[in-house]
């Protein structure tokens, strides 16, 4: 793979517990390109963590929307931590590739879903975003 997009748009702690997949990504896919999309109020959160090359802020913009489809654009993977619409939306109108994430009203949008399974209600979200990329990669 050659670029692989990760967004969590979420609080900084939700940002944070995404790491481990960060890492994973960047051991099993070394020579790829990982950009990672979160709000503003997360960016600092990632700064200093080397597996990551490019961080891209996400403000629902148009103009923002459409820096962020230019540089995600022909992605090899979309990883949606989060079940926000909108980003799913510009995946694919940046025709990434593989788009996976949870379906929750986007399903659309992705290439791989996972549905929402009672289980996952006590899981926390590490363990989870774990579970939804190796079940979709």
């Amino acid at each position: 793979m050659k670029k692989i997009i990760i967004s969590r748009v979420g609080g900084i702690g939700d940002v944070v517990m995404t790491t481990a997949i960060v890492l994973a990504l960047k051991e099993k896919y070394p020579k790829s390109k990982l950009i990672y999309i979160v709000k503003k109020n997360a960016e600092q959160a990632l700064e200093r963590i080397e597996a990551i090359d490019e961080v891209l802020v996400y403000d629902k913009s148009f103009k923002n929307s459409l820096e962020i489809i230019k540089k995600i654009w022909c992605a090899d993977l979309f990883f949606l931590v989060d079940t926000t619409y909108r980003l799913a939306v510009l995946g694919a109108l940046a025709f990434a590739k593989k788009r996976v994430g949870l379906a929750h009203k986007r399903k659309f949008w992705l290439t791989e879903s996972v549905n929402w399974e009672k289980w996952m209600d006590y899981r926390y979200d590490p363990e989870l975003s774990a579970y939804i990329l190796f079940k979709t990669t």
